[in-house]
């Protein structure tokens, strides 16, 4: 997994199998708001269309905060206001 000093989150094809949940722990910079964005691709290098990116912010519970999708290039993109005594998890779900 390859995490940018830009918020660029890759998730390379080897860790995506059918019915298997990714989970990416992230620490945010302490500022208001951020901008996350990420790629992820199917085994074999292709983009992984219609995946689904969960995202949940966690300090002594975990609190779902939504989710979004991949596009035609497997890209993702979601704006996160900060909680400073929080870290997040992104669980991606391949697409059927």
């Amino acid at each position: 997994m390859k995490v940018s000093n830009k918020n660029k989150i890759v998730i390379p094809g080897r860790c995506l199998c059918k019915n298997k949940i990714v989970h990416v722990k992230v620490i945010l910079k302490k500022v208001k708001s951020t901008l996350v964005k990420g790629t992820v691709k199917n085994p074999d290098g292709s983009p992984s269309v219609g995946a689904c990116i969960e995202i949940v912010e966690v300090t002594t519970i975990k609190k779902i905060l939504g989710c979004t999708f991949t596009d035609a290039k497997g890209d993702f993109s979601v704006a996160i206001k900060c909680n400073f005594n929080a870290y997040y998890e992104f669980n991606i779900y391949s697409s059927v």
